[in-house]
């Protein structure tokens, strides 16, 4: 079972001009990809009525046999039309451990055992934990910069 360590929000960009839809879903799925992260995508909707389009994704790593991070972004994009739209990207990080916190039970004959491993777990791991936050934050904070660079990039070649 896997505990989530550490959870912060990463940032939100706004951005409103024009951009190749599938351009900017290639370029941030291939940035992901080689990274080596798994991506999964929740949900995708679109509405041609109202112009929307939205979908989520989990992206995910293995660290170790303990540490996986996760990156979670959901996009929201809204007044399609040609050449023009309003995007929304919201970027979360998390820092998942699948360590176990074994809990007193009765039926659990060796308490002492069940003790230390409990300890061990949980504080002495904690600073491995605190690394590997940082490293997960610096990873997701470049992914928000590329989400940035890209659609800077998009709003230049349209304006050149």
């Amino acid at each position: 079972m896997s505990t989530t360590y550490a959870q912060f929000k990463v940032g939100t960009l706004t951005y409103s001009g024009p951009i190749d839809f599938e351009n900017f879903y290639n370029n941030l799925h291939g940035w992901l990809t080689n990274k080596r992260y798994k991506i999964t995508e929740h949900s995708f909707k679109e509405d041609q009525r109202k112009q929307e389009v939205s979908f989520n994704w989990v992206a995910s790593k293995g660290i170790t046999d303990e540490i996986t991070f996760e990156i979670k972004i959901k996009f929201n994009i809204t007044n399609i039309r040609p050449h023009a739209g309003r995007w929304i990207a919201n970027i979360k990080a998390v820092v998942n451990a699948d360590v176990e916190f074994e809990s007193y039970s009765p039926l659990n004959n060796d308490i002492i055992m069940s003790f230390i491993r409990r300890a061990i777990g949980k504080y002495i791991h904690i600073g491995a934990y605190d690394d590997w936050r940082g490293l997960l934050h610096k990873e997701a904070g470049e992914f928000y910069n590329e989400i940035a660079a890209v659609l800077e990039l998009h709003k230049r070649a349209i304006n050149a």
